[in-house]
C-alpha cells in the first residue's frame, strides 16, 4: 500500500521535459511538442505567432512559464532555434503580455526578413 501511495505522489511531481536533445541540438518534446504541432496554444504553451522563415521553414514563436523562444519544424522535429526564459502566461494584463513578447517578436521579424 505504502508502495503504491509513493508511485502515485511521485507520478503527479513529476513532469515530462519540453525539450530533448538529439545530437548536440535542442528539440521541442512533450507538452511543447504538442503545442507547436497543433493547430492551438495549450494549457501551458501560448504561442505568439506561426510563420515561414527566409528560407519557407514552419516556424513557431512560443512562451510559457519555464522557457520562451522559436521552434522549427525542421532536421525530424521542433528545433528550438532560440531559447530564453519564460514568462508568465497567466497574466491577464494584456500590455504586461505585450512586453513579455516584444523581444519575441523582433528575433521573429529578423528570422522571416530576407537577407
Amino acid at each position: 500500500m505504502l508502495i503504491i501511495l509513493g508511485f502515485v505522489l511521485w507520478s503527479s511531481w513529476r513532469t515530462d521535459p519540453v525539450v530533448t536533445e538529439h545530437e548536440g541540438l535542442s528539440f521541442a518534446s512533450g507538452e511543447l511538442l504538442e503545442a507547436l504541432s497543433s493547430s492551438e496554444s495549450n494549457l501551458n504553451t501560448r504561442i505568439v505567432e506561426r510563420f515561414r522563415d527566409r528560407d519557407s521553414i514552419n516556424c513557431a514563436g512560443f512562451v510559457r512559464d519555464d522557457l520562451s523562444g522559436i521552434a522549427c519544424n525542421e532536421r525530424g522535429g521542433w528545433h528550438l532555434r532560440l531559447q530564453r526564459d519564460g514568462a508568465s502566461i497567466a497574466t491577464a494584463d494584456g500590455e504586461q503580455a505585450k512586453e513579455n513578447d516584444l523581444a519575441l517578436v523582433r528575433a521573429i521579424s529578423e528570422m522571416k526578413r530576407a537577407p
